[in-house]
Formats: structure tokens, sequence, C-alpha cells
């Protein structure tokens, strides 16, 4: 495969695992806003639907590390600055973020306040998700963008 197919190639997989990324987004919103969401059995599942979008966010920060997209990007001559490590260092404090968002729902059930604390549950998710859509607008990713356009692959 050439370097073009490659870098297309994963290119394509970041957009396709975005994608993924923001249906698990609204599944989750939407579970939060199901009245069943309040009771264990809906937290339950609303737990399960929090761990796969976290493993979902992981693979996807994985595949840009270490799958090349950033290496490539490092490569090229777009002028980065400290942009890869701010990509890398957002990577880990969005999936941190999630994370203990997920732990806090797990000891909330698992102590029997769920009732109580799911309110405050889905303020903290949307609060994550704006923190995500605010990362993905950043000028952080402008390099990403440049290296899609400089490969003549548009945005």
């Amino acid at each position: 495969m050439t370097k073009n197919v490659l870098e297309r190639a994963v290119i394509d997989e970041v957009q396709q695992e975005r994608q993924e990324l923001h249906s698990l987004l609204e599944v989750v919103r939407s579970m939060f806003h199901e009245h069943r969401t309040a009771r264990v059995d809906g937290a339950a599942r609303l737990l399960d639907s929090l761990d796969e979008l976290r493993e979902h966010l992981g693979m996807m920060f994985a595949l840009q590390e270490t799958d090349g997209y950033l290496d490539e990007l490092a490569a090229t001559r777009v002028p980065l600055g400290d942009s890869i490590g701010a990509i890398k260092a957002e990577h880990v404090t969005l999936f941190e973020e999630l994370s203990r968002m997920i732990e806090q729902c797990d000891r909330d059930i698992a102590r029997g306040r769920w009732g109580q604390s799911w309110k405050l549950a889905e303020m903290t998710f949307e609060n994550f998700c704006e923190r995500l859509q605010d990362y993905q607008a950043s000028e952080v990713l402008q390099p990403l963008r440049a290296f899609n356009h400089n490969a003549g692959f548009g945005d």
C-alpha cells in the first residue's frame, strides 16, 4: 500500500470512530432523559452504556496515538508547536474525567444513593459532552485538520 492509501485508511478509521462516539453519546444522553434512569435497573443499563462509551473513547484516542495518525502528523511540515503533546494530554484528561464520572455513578448505585444523585450524574455527563465538543472544535486540533487538508483529504 502506498503512504497516501495508508494515511487515508487511518483518517477514515478515525472519522468512523468519531461517528460511533457521537452515536454512543446520544444513546447515553437519551438514557439519562428516560424516567427509568432514576431506578436502579435503569441505572445499571446506563452504567453499561457509560462503560461502552469509555471503552470506545479510549479506542479512538489510542487509534489516533498509536496507529500512526499523530505520528504522520508529526512527520509533516505543518507547524505543530506543542500540539501533539496537547492532543495527548487532552485525551488523558477527557478519559480520566469520564472514568471518574462512571466510578462515582457506580458508587452511588452500590450505596443506594442513585435516586438522589442521578440528576447530578446527568449534569456531569452534559459537562463532559461540552468539554469533548470544545476539544473537538479547539485550536489544538487545527494541525490535524491541516494535515488532512495537506494530504488532500479535506477536513
